[in-house]
């Protein structure tokens, strides 16, 4: 009935409208607990609130049906300790449709970025659930080592690590692009700031466990923009960039995003803008602008 109908996508800007979305749902998924406990939904927003309030390592994603989420999942990465999963819920109707799984494997893709295990918090949700995917009981958390991953993931905090890996893409782009206005570390850093700080949508591409192309992306009302996309030199044609592109393609739309903006000053990333993304220059008189409705 709801499968593949549902769409999961990250939450970049948790705010307290979206804590209580995930307290209606999460009190939803477990009202038989929660009437025993007599906690309101109110009182969960203000602990869920309270966790992001303290984390600002944190990342999200939603299930959703049209406009309306319908499940969630969020955590913490890059805490000294590994990743940590505080929860999975969904709304009861839309439960055993594998959607729960999906939730999971996107939270587990993330975690994979930053840590070789996830730490499940809160396991009065349905623990034969998570021992089914290899979760295994270590005290009162569940423990699972995370594989590997490659392709394009949601980035939701940027470390050290990750600005070394941005780095080293500039660093590979060196004398061959016209349009490179500071230094690798300093670019890395704006980017940091951007993503921690702003809770700007960016996304990277990994492949042999190191990320070798990032998007930076920016939300102006209807309109989303690509502020910055590069793919390690050695990395390129190899559909990186493309996998990129798509995610925040989808993310923006979603988003109720209209158009999609970006300025280009490269004639070969020009092409490849128009030919794979469907974008095209628009302004007679600022030919670096490229252009798609969504």
């Amino acid at each position: 009935m709801y499968g593949n109908d549902i769409k999961i996508f990250p939450i970049f800007e948790q705010t307290p409208q979206i804590w209580a979305q995930f307290a209606e749902i999460q009190f939803a998924a477990m009202s038989d607990y929660y009437y025993l406990s007599k906690e309101t939904p109110g009182q969960i927003a203000d602990e869920i609130g309270g966790y992001y309030g303290r984390s600002p390592e944190n990342f999200a994603f939603g299930a959703y049906d049209g406009a309306k989420m319908v499940g969630f999942t969020f955590g913490k990465v890059n805490d000294g300790r590994g990743a940590h999963l505080a929860g999975r819920y969904l709304m009861r109707k839309y439960q055993k449709h594998g959607i729960g799984t999906r939730l999971m494997d996107a939270a587990e893709r993330v975690s994979a970025l930053y840590s070789d295990t996830i730490r499940l918090i809160n396991i009065k949700d349905r623990p034969k659930f998570y021992g089914e995917r290899g979760y295994e009981k270590d005290g009162v958390h569940m423990v699972k080592k995370l594989e590997p991953i490659d392709g394009s993931v949601p980035l939701f905090h940027s470390m050290h690590r990750i600005e070394q890996w941005v780095c080293d893409i500039r660093n590979s782009l060196e004398g061959k692009e016209i349009h490179f206005p500071s230094t690798p570390m300093g670019i890395a850093e704006k980017i940091a700031t951007a993503i921690n700080t702003e809770r700007r949508p960016a996304y990277v591409a990994v492949f042999d466990k190191k990320v070798v192309g990032y998007l930076l992306g920016r939300n102006m009302r209807n309109v989303r923009e690509v502020n910055n996309l590069y793919v390690h030199q050695e990395f390129r044609r190899r559909g990186h960039g493309r996998a990129l592109m798509q995610n925040f393609m989808e993310f923006a739309k979603f988003g109720g995003a209209s158009k999609l903006e970006l300025h280009c000053y490269e004639d070969s990333a020009k092409v490849f803008y128009n030919k794979y993304c469907g974008l095209r220059a628009t302004d007679r008189l600022d030919h670096d602008h490229m252009s798609k409705t969504l």
